[in-house]
Formats: structure tokens, sequence, C-alpha cells
């Protein structure tokens, strides 16, 4: 994907946990983010803030069930206007 300058973000599951990752190969930085969690009794859920002036993206992953956070993160992405 990160040959494509209008990709920024990518987002996917099922893979049992939350993870997340940056790759920019080709000079343009894509944010991929992976999780989905079913287990346990509970359902997390990913929240991203964009801020579109400075192209800071934040993530959350929380819990409603617990109403807890699990973990966040911090990137920084360059937005094409």
């Amino acid at each position: 994907m990160s040959k494509y300058s209008n990709v920024k973000l990518v987002f996917s599951g099922h893979t049992g946990h939350f993870t997340s990752r940056v790759d920019s190969p080709h000079g343009n930085t894509v944010v991929s983010y992976l999780g989905n969690v079913l287990a346990r009794g509970t359902n997390p859920v990913r929240i991203i803030t964009i801020n579109t002036r400075s192209g800071d993206v934040f993530s959350t992953v929380y819990d409603p069930i617990r109403m807890e956070t699990a973990g966040s993160t911090h990137n920084r992405i360059s937005l094409i206007r």
C-alpha cells in the first residue's frame, strides 16, 4: 500500500489481538492497524483521532464492557490537501 501516495491508513482485523505498525519504503508513510478480540466477555474497539492540521494520528483501544483502555499509539502522517 505504501507505493500509493493517497493511502495513509490501513485497517484490518480478525487476528486475535490488537497491534499497529508503520511502513514507509516508498517514501509514503502508511500506518496499519490490526485487531479483533472477541473472547472472555469483552469486545474492545479501536478509536482513531486524526488532527488534520498536524497529521497526528492517535489510536486508543478501549474495552466498553470493562470501561478501560487497553493501549494507545501516536503516529504522524503527511496529509494530501
